[in-house]
């Protein structure tokens, strides 16, 4: 919907942004609303910009965005935060009161109305309020969908309801022993959990220790590596075998029919249960390592020659197109 100023209309989303930028007006120097722009660029004030209109709340008479008729965002961000974190008594639940302030505090009031406006948040905040799940990680966790419990979780870390928590650190720990129950083996499991908690684990928390965080990789690959071991461990079983009677010829054929990745990902495992005599002394295949070709700045000009002219490709404009950006004559 078009508005229409002094200069003539404004569409919709320009107007939104223009009810978003505060600061100091270079008309009257007082820090506010700053929805003109002057001939040479000044951001003026309602006041001296004359005819822009008048954008104060009529409940708490803060300037801004209108959401509804006379009322600020920030007022219905308060209404909708008030309205979900209520504990059941009419009022928000005291422990939640920082988060409400945090919410309702945010610069785009905007984004937190259609935030709120999702049955997702909703449902876990309702949740929360009312005491249906404690006021841990742990509890949050469970709520689902799990991308917004998350989200949800760092906001109250934010507002300090929740101690802070390596995210990452916390997640693979919540993984593993459900991914762990799916194994049918009992032996395997018992293997392989002692892998995680005295290999994985020791590992996240020295690194998040020394780093601060520990990052979104190293979970992703020691699961990676977990799949591949109790894979690894599944080929023994089908032959017979238990991991202290895996023999180099078991080895090497594991290593034969993987991948260079899948190589790359068992070798920790392997000597983690080499080291903790769960396993035979074997020797494990090296990795391949192929360094790079470097090549002559003659060759590379000849490729860069090549690939310009079409020769040896397998497909080639056709003459006349891409016209060169100098001279806009067309490319021979």
């Amino acid at each position: 919907m078009a508005r229409r100023w002094p200069e003539g209309p404004i569409c919709s989303g320009c107007f939104a942004n223009a009810m978003e930028v505060f600061g100091v007006c270079d008309g009257c120097g007082t820090y506010r609303l700053l929805p003109g722009i002057g001939p040479e660029g000044q951001r003026w004030c309602t006041d001296c910009g004359a005819g822009l209109g008048d954008f104060a709340c009529t409940r708490c008479g803060r300037e801004g965005w209108r959401e509804r008729a006379g009322i600020c965002g920030w007022c219905v961000l308060k209404d909708h935060v008030e309205e979900l974190l209520d504990d059941g008594s009419g009022r928000v639940r005291a422990e939640l009161a920082p988060l409400a302030a945090l919410i309702v505090g945010m610069r785009r009031p905007r984004s937190g109305i259609r935030w709120l406006s999702r049955p997702e948040p909703r449902g876990i905040l309702r949740a929360i309020a009312r005491g249906q799940v404690p006021l841990t990680h742990d509890g949050i966790h469970t709520l689902p969908p799990l991308k917004s419990s998350l989200y949800i979780r760092d906001l109250m870390v934010t507002a300090g309801i929740l101690p802070p928590v390596d995210k990452f650190l916390f997640l693979f720990e919540r993984w593993w022993p459900l991914w762990l129950a799916a194994i049918p083996d009992p032996e395997h499991r018992k293997t392989l959990r002692m892998f995680i908690i005295w290999h994985c684990l020791r590992a996240f928390r020295a690194k998040a220790q020394a780093r601060g965080e520990l990052g979104y990789a190293a979970p992703q690959l020691a699961r990676r590596q977990l799949r591949i071991a109790a894979g690894f461990l599944d080929g023994l079983a089908v032959r017979g075998r238990t991991l202290a009677e895996a023999t180099q010829a078991d080895l090497d054929r594991a290593f034969a029919e993987a991948g260079g990745t899948l190589r790359d990902a068992l070798r920790p495992f392997l000597r983690w249960a080499m080291s903790t005599r769960r396993m035979p002394r074997l020797d494990i295949p090296p990795g391949v390592n192929r360094p790079a070709t470097l090549i002559t700045q003659q060759r590379r000009i000849e490729l860069i020659r090549r690939i310009h002219h079409g020769h040896g490709t397998a497909w080639r404009p056709p003459t006349g197109s891409w016209p060169c950006s100098s001279c806009s004559t067309p490319s021979p």
